[in-house]
C-alpha cells in the first residue's frame, strides 16, 4: 500500500519504482535462514548442508546470504538516488543520452531489480522447494509479476493499451521521436 505513492512527491516515490516491494523481498529471503528448524521437525533435508549438488562445496544458506547482500546493495543504491547519487544516469548522460533523468532512472531501477532481486530470488525459492522441500513463499508470485513489471519499464513488453515509448525503445529513439512519444 505504501508503494502506491508513485508519482506523488513522497520519499518512497523518490526512491524509485517498486522500492518497498524489493525491500519486502529481501526481508522475506532473510526469513529463509530460519527454515532449518521446520525442516528438522518435518524430517526434510537441512539447508545448511549441500544435498544433491555434486562438486558444490557451499551450503544453501551461504548462497542465500550472498544474494541477500546483493539485494541490500541494490536497494541502497536506489535509496541514495534520492540525494542525487545516480552513477548510471551520469554515465548515460556522458554518453550523449538526452532522455530526462526520471525516464532514465526507471529502466535502470527495473533492470537492477530484475537481474539482482527478482530472478535470483525466484531461482533460490525454486531450488529451496525442489531440492529441500521448503514450502514455496507467496513472494515467488511477486517475483514472477515483478519480472513482468520490470520488463514493462525496461521497454521489452508493452502494457495493454499503453502507447508510451519507454525504456530501451526510448533510449534508442531519435530525439524527435522521443519528444513526440512524451506528448502521446
Amino acid at each position: 500500500m505504501a508503494d502506491q505513492s508513485e508519482g506523488a512527491n513522497t520519499l518512497v516515490s523518490l526512491m524509485g519504482q517498486s522500492f518497498l516491494k524489493d525491500m519486502t523481498d529481501v526481508f522475506d529471503m532473510f526469513m529463509l535462514t530460519f527454515t532449518d528448524v521446520d525442516q528438522m521437525h518435518e524430517g526434510r533435508p537441512l539447508l545448511k548442508k549441500n544435498h544433491g549438488f555434486p562438486e558444490y562445496r557451499w551450503s544453501f544458506h551461504t548462497l542465500v546470504q550472498g544474494w541477500i547482500w546483493v539485494g541490500v546493495a541494490v536497494v541502497l543504491m536506489r535509496a541514495v538516488a534520492v540525494i542525487g547519487f545516480t552513477p548510471f544516469v551520469y554515465i548515460l548522460r556522458r554518453g550523449g543520452c538526452t532522455v530526462p533523468d526520471e525516464e532514465l532512472r526507471r529502466p535502470i531501477d527495473a533492470f537492477f531489480s530484475m537481474c539482482f532481486i527478482e530472478i535470483p530470488f525466484l531461482s533460490l525459492r525454486w531450488i529451496a522447494w525442489w531440492q529441500y522441500g521448503v514450502p514455496v513463499s507467496v513472494m515467488a508470485v511477486k517475483n514472477i509479476l515483478g519480472i513482468y513489471e520490470d520488463l514493462f519499464f525496461i521497454g521489452v513488453v508493452q502494457g495493454f493499451g499503453d502507447k508510451k515509448v519507454r525504456g530501451l525503445r526510448l533510449l534508442c529513439a531519435k530525439k524527435e521521436d522521443a519528444e513526440g512519444a512524451e506528448r502521446i
